[in-house]
């Protein structure tokens, strides 16, 4: 990993960059889906003020998500996305974990 890498809560300014994040790890998805995927069309700002939302960012890019919504017997796991330029780094791990850890 990156000596710049850290998991932060996400602010409402990160809204843009989560949502390129989000899109570019996607949009393998949206020809087999025939449309796109679900967290594609999500609208970043009000998700970032609606639930609990952690950026994982090298420097200063966002290059992966965690969405984690409260619900009543716990904590749903409602997105996890990687950049496709820092896939296979063991992030969406590091980020799983950090859920386990939250629930």
């Amino acid at each position: 990993m990156g000596d710049y890498v850290e998991i932060r809560s996400a602010r409402v300014e990160d809204a843009i960059a989560i949502t390129e994040c989000v899109v570019a790890a996607y949009e393998n998805y949206t020809a087999r889906l025939g449309k796109p995927a679900g967290p594609m069309l999500d609208d970043y700002e009000r998700v970032i003020q609606q639930h609990r939302v952690l950026v994982l960012t090298e420097k200063t890019r966002v290059i992966g998500i965690l969405v984690l919504v409260t619900q009543n017997e716990g904590l749903l796991v409602d997105n996890v996305a990687v950049h496709p330029d820092h896939q296979g780094r063991g992030l969406g791990r590091r980020l799983m974990t950090l859920a386990e850890e939250e629930a």
